[in-house]
């Protein structure tokens, strides 16, 4: 896979050559060069309803690793840097997944100002990052001035379905659903069957088996309880495996 850096900046300070050299990461002092939000807004994730965040959408997924951050550095502005915020994650901008509550260093205020190691997100995969700042520095308006992530071009958790093999083939209908689908199996080969329903960060939320059967077999799957998003069904006989993509999605 390609690796790669997420340079999600807000600013890139101005840099002379022996700055470049010294200090290759340095930032601007000037807090316009930054962002900064003086007025709560509605959360994307509806928890707190108003608050002050950012959300960064990269275009496809990533695997997201380790952070750098640069909080706000003007001199004048340091108490507007934030300090305990909540990191989340997303792959399609609805549903959120924390991805944890951290601190933030207040930035130094001088030229020479190369931010600070942030956290390790762990290879979580994610097309969405949303920062919420529960506090900062003791100021009236939040600020930040970049966020960097090394991360990994991904395909979400082997997206490419193989839903038939030599011994048996599944389907789902409906797909998408929003209470229950009905898997059909169409086996040939006599074994038992075993089943994992899993999410797109990697987690069982759903497991199970059935006996032997060949010939053509329904099993319903009632799955009002979990939130909407893609889920990854994946069903075992013996050696072989077929995975096939459910999208639930939450009727308004």
């Amino acid at each position: 896979m390609r690796h790669l850096i997420l340079m999600i900046s807000l600013f890139l300070g101005m840099q002379s050559l022996l700055y470049a050299q010294c200090y290759p990461d340095r930032h601007s002092t000037n807090w316009f060069d930054g962002w900064i939000s003086c007025e709560p807004a509605p959360n994307p994730n509806g928890s707190p309803d108003m608050s002050h965040w950012i959300m960064y959408e990269f275009g496809e997924v990533y695997k997201l690793g380790q952070t750098t951050i640069w909080n706000t550095n003007d001199p004048a502005h340091l108490d507007w840097g934030m300090r305990e915020v909540i990191m989340e994650i997303s792959l399609d901008g609805l549903e959120w997944t924390s991805a944890g509550t951290y601190n933030f260093e207040q930035a130094s205020g001088s030229s020479t100002y190369e931010g600070f190691p942030g956290p390790d997100l762990g290879g979580v995969e994610a097309r969405y990052l949303l920062v919420t700042a529960q506090s900062n520095w003791g100021g009236e308006c939040y600020g930040l001035s970049e966020i960097r992530i090394a991360a990994e071009e991904t395909v979400v958790s082997s997206v490419t379905d193989l839903s038939e093999n030599s011994c048996f083939s599944i389907s789902a209908s409906p797909n998408p659903f929003s209470i229950d689908t009905d898997v059909q199996i169409n086996s040939q080969c006599p074994e038992p069957f075993k089943y994992q329903l899993i999410d797109v960060l990697g987690r069982t939320v759903r497991n199970g088996d059935h006996e032997s059967v060949i010939g053509t077999f329904n099993v319903k799957m009632n799955l009002q309880e979990l939130p909407q998003g893609t889920y990854y069904l994946r069903v075992t006989q013996e050696e072989n495996t077929a995975q096939l993509t459910l999208v639930k999605f939450n009727r308004s």
